[in-house]
């Protein structure tokens, strides 16, 4: 993820450099995109050509839509139908609901951020779990290995075997990367065990305890997690891209284990309404949106300062997510009460959607 991030703010940096350096430097007024600005849809549309994209763009300002599209792809054979109601397997962007299910459970005096794993997951035996604390779980400073370190994460057969036990007892085998607090690590070791800790204190499963606390609150109706039973109504089919250009859908193996770290599906809309809410106390105090996003050690965003023209910074709150072929990110744009949601399904890559995202940016604001 913080590669990721590294590639975003290189992207900002890189491109509105170039698109502000024959402005005057004086400030001038913010402009107002229209939806149908030809400037706009052209860029968006030559960059969904170049990356044989097919997905959602879906681009607001306030209240208002600056742009909202949907590409499909009419390939005999693999035909992608893409709606406005589509929904996509959102990968880590999971990691957004279950930092704010943490902070409510923090907020009503049910956890503690210094709070010990041991403590509230005793049956997770590593000789550290006195050690990790909420807080290092939460902005991924515990230390604790991310699953690809699991021997035998790559072979399907193997993560077909993991339940909640083994994946426990493999994970709590590996070794600290570094002693709790003192780093940063990316993994979404952390995320599970936050799932398992939310279901305790609650007393129901984790997508229960996230209906009743987020997504019924929110009306999120078209956001569940990509382990229920299939089918599940309009998940459009994944697509991997092959090295010779053509897509290979493939299953995502034992879904279980993303549970709390990269197992939601949504749509543009729901995830609209899902970053608005943190522009008022909706879901969480003003307190802890401000710890949640704080840019020094955020819990699950990344928080951006990013360079512009003459010395300023823009701030980006953002986050990504991929998933056997979905890839998605979301942006919002405090200062000028802007949101960019993007969801692909055959591959795009992070890449693209950062170009994208960065785009449609440089002319909204």
């Amino acid at each position: 993820m913080r590669e990721f991030s590294t590639v975003l703010c290189s992207l900002f940096f890189s491109f509105l450099l170039v698109t502000c350096t024959d402005q005057a430097s004086a400030k001038q007024p913010l402009p107002v995109i229209q939806a149908e600005a030809p400037d706009l849809e052209s860029q968006v549309s030559a960059m969904v050509d170049e990356n044989r994209f097919t997905g959602v763009v879906l681009a607001v300002r306030g209240d208002q839509t600056i742009l909202e599209r949907h590409y499909s792809l009419e390939d005999p054979a693999h035909p992608i139908s893409i709606n406005p109601d589509s929904r996509f397997a959102i990968g880590s962007i999971t990691k957004t609901f279950t930092a704010v299910l943490t902070l409510q459970l923090i907020e009503s005096g049910k956890l503690g951020l210094d709070d010990t794993l041991q403590t509230h997951l005793p049956s997770y035996t590593a000789d550290y779990s006195e050690r990790i604390t909420i807080r290092h779980l939460l902005q991924n400073r515990s230390g604790i290995p991310h699953y690809i370190d699991l021997p035998g994460w790559f072979d399907n057969d193997y993560k077909r075997t993991l339940t909640q036990d083994v994946l426990l007892s493999a994970i709590a085998a590996l070794p600290l990367k570094f002693e709790p607090g003192s780093d940063y690590l990316y993994s979404n070791a952390n995320y599970y065990l936050l799932g398992l800790i939310i279901e305790k204190i609650e007393g129901a499963p984790y997508d229960r305890a996230l209906e009743n606390r987020i997504l019924s609150p929110l009306g999120l109706d078209d956001t569940g997690q990509i382990y229920e039973p299939p089918p599940i109504t309009g998940l459009v089919q994944n697509y991997l891209r092959e090295n010779d250009g053509s897509l290979k859908s493939i299953p995502i193996v034992n879904p279980q284990v993303f549970r709390a770290t990269g197992s939601q599906y949504s749509n543009a809309n729901d995830l609209l309404r899902w970053a608005a809410s943190f522009q008022a106390e909706t879901l969480l105090t003003a307190e802890s949106k401000a710890l949640m996003l704080a840019p020094d050690a955020p819990m699950a965003w990344d928080v951006l300062e990013a360079p512009i023209n003459d010395g300023e910074t823009m701030q980006l709150i953002t986050y990504n997510g991929e998933l056997a072929g979905y890839t998605s990110i979301i942006t919002l744009f405090p200062e000028h009460d802007g949101i960019i949601i993007i969801l692909n399904n055959n591959n795009a890559g992070y890449a693209a959607l950062a170009t994208m995202t960065l785009a449609i940016a440089s002319q909204m604001f």
